[in-house]
């Protein structure tokens, strides 16, 4: 089990968990993978979000999900 207070920063899991869909800020969708990809204006941490969670992912994951943002 992951410990939720080593992802990201306070601000993105904030934002993540009050639903604030401006916060991570939006960078795209992937509709294949049905998730959202987020970047943290603050720690830079990237996040997967989809219908039931959210967890940060490394940037090589992001390329490779959501290859046609980069």
């Amino acid at each position: 089990m992951f410990d939720w207070f080593k992802r990201g920063c306070g601000a993105c899991r904030q934002g993540i968990l009050s639903g604030d869909s401006s916060s991570p800020e939006p960078v795209g969708t992937s509709i294949a993978h049905h998730a959202h990809l987020r970047r943290c204006q603050h720690c830079g941490s990237w996040w997967e979000e989809n219908e039931r969670d959210a967890h940060v992912i490394s940037e090589r994951e992001a390329r490779a999900t959501f290859h046609d943002l980069f």
